[in-house]
């Protein structure tokens, strides 16, 4: 019977398993608090970060198509500067074979 007494809990002994317990909890809960803060400063940063690329993604398109448009205007000048060649050198033709004609 002797053997038996000193594994038995007391009082005392469950009172600091509780108190050890909720020392615990209180760990658990602060730990748990300081990392769903962390993630929700590193989940705001990401959205910082997202809304950032979205406007320098804006301003590439505008500067594209800004390039297009420059792009399609030097295509209309030199379309022009081409027919304008052309229709020089047929007037040159022309007055040479005037002139030689003559």
């Amino acid at each position: 019977m002797q053997s038996i007494l000193p594994n038995v809990a007391t009082k005392d002994d469950v009172r600091e398993l509780r108190n050890e317990i909720n020392n615990l909890r209180n760990e658990i809960y602060r730990n748990r608090n300081e990392i769903i803060s962390y993630i929700n400063g590193r989940i705001s940063d990401l959205d910082k970060r997202i809304d950032d690329l979205g406007k320098r993604i804006d301003d590439l398109d505008k500067r594209i198509d800004s390039l297009d448009k420059r792009i399609d205007a030097l295509d209309r000048r030199i379309s022009l500067l081409q027919w304008l060649i052309v229709l020089m050198l047929s007037l040159i033709v022309f007055m040479l074979a005037k002139i030689i004609t003559l």
